[in-house]
């Protein structure tokens, strides 16, 4: 009997391998397993440093961006208490609060506004008071996948420089961007309390390895090293940290996935507005999409009848939306008809037009 196999598009991973000349390097990087990473990361520091035109000394190796979040609340959560808070955006990912209830930490939420197909704005600078001590952006933003626009993070940047805010700005989607946009780095020199999370998970396919960095004003790093560094010196190991150096030296070719991938996006919206689903444009490798029910049910259907899976939007407050990361197109148009399927049962809410099934 064969094994069915599911189509998860509920982490937005990149589906694409990476390339077979840099597996058969990693395959012999497992000679040195037995060996702390100690001095192997000089190499990847140096590639970071080129492509984002910063020195290394603005630039911190993480486990994960998970791990980044959880080590930023450790520069400022030594002096919080009950009064004292960090800023998130609404509907947004729930890492960043997730971690301020390790620290016992307030969380604020600011409200997030859609201004077009790129961009979105929030009302941050209006939630922040005197208890305030970070604030985290996602952008692109997720689950919406829009973009701040430049003067919107200028704005929050001059505000909370001013009254020593950190400002996180997690662009751990970022590669997937199809407009001319500056990535936060380039702020990086202008102002010391701007904190930058990349990843390699999603543009770099290396989610199951679990590493990325931060990149900020090196007096950040410096802290960071002091309190983190000597606690946890081991924090990613040598495979992640030798995937990462060799994927930055084929920078070109995870360029080529991260446009293939918007490919596939592209002709999904065309699918979607050929049934009439209401969507959201995205500047990312996923897509949310609102189907104008409660979507718990739909999931558990999607994943236990018909070997789908996507993300339920009640993780981000949202719970009439799913969240489809970018899969194979024959993928996308398996899940488009298995909605219609579904879509017949409740009556055509989902989109309130006519089925028909896609060849």
């Amino acid at each position: 009997m064969n094994k069915i196999c599911m189509v998860d598009l509920s982490l937005s991973e990149n589906l694409k391998k990476i390339p077979i000349n840099i597996r058969f390097k990693i395959i012999k990087e497992l000679r040195y397993c037995n060996k702390y990473p100690k001095y192997d990361s000089i190499q990847l520091y140096e590639k970071i440093s080129l492509i984002n035109k910063v020195d290394k000394s603005n630039i911190f190796i993480t486990n994960g961006s998970d791990e980044a979040i959880e080590i930023i609340y450790y520069l400022f959560a030594s002096t919080c208490n009950e009064h004292n808070n960090i800023i998130v955006t609404n509907n947004s990912y729930n890492g960043y609060e997730y971690a301020s209830k390790l620290f016992n930490i307030n969380v604020i939420k600011s409200n997030i506004h859609i201004l077009d197909n790129k961009y979105y704005e929030t009302n941050i600078i209006e939630k922040i008071n005197n208890g305030t001590k970070c604030v985290f952006i996602s952008n692109p933003h997720n689950p919406y996948g829009k973009i701040m626009k430049p003067s919107e993070i200028i704005r929050i940047l001059d505000f909370t420089c001013n009254h020593n805010i950190i400002v996180v700005i997690d662009e751990a989607y970022f590669d997937f961007i199809d407009v001319e946009y500056k990535s936060a780095v380039s702020f990086i020199k202008t102002y010391s309390n701007l904190i930058v999370l990349k990843s390699f998970s999603k543009s770099y396919c290396m989610a199951g390895l679990r590493i990325g960095y931060i990149i900020s004003h090196e007096n950040t790093i410096k802290k960071l090293y002091q309190l983190i560094g000597k606690v946890i010196p081991f924090n990613v190991n040598r495979l992640a940290i030798k995937c990462a150096t060799l994927s930055l030296e084929h920078n070109n070719t995870f360029t080529h996935y991260c446009k293939k991938s918007n490919n596939i996006k592209y002709k999904t919206y065309l699918l979607l507005d050929r049934y009439n689903y209401e969507y959201i444009k995205t500047q990312t490798n996923f897509i949310l999409i609102n189907l104008h029910v409660d979507v718990s049910s739909i999931c558990l259907i999607l994943e236990q009848k018909y070997n789908i899976k996507v993300k339920d939007g009640v993780i981000f407050s949202l719970p009439t939306y799913i969240r489809i990361g970018i899969g194979k197109y024959n993928d996308m148009k398996k899940l488009i008809n298995t909605l219609n399927t579904i879509n017949e049962i409740y009556n055509g809410v989902f989109n309130g037009k006519n089925i028909n099934y896609l060849e």
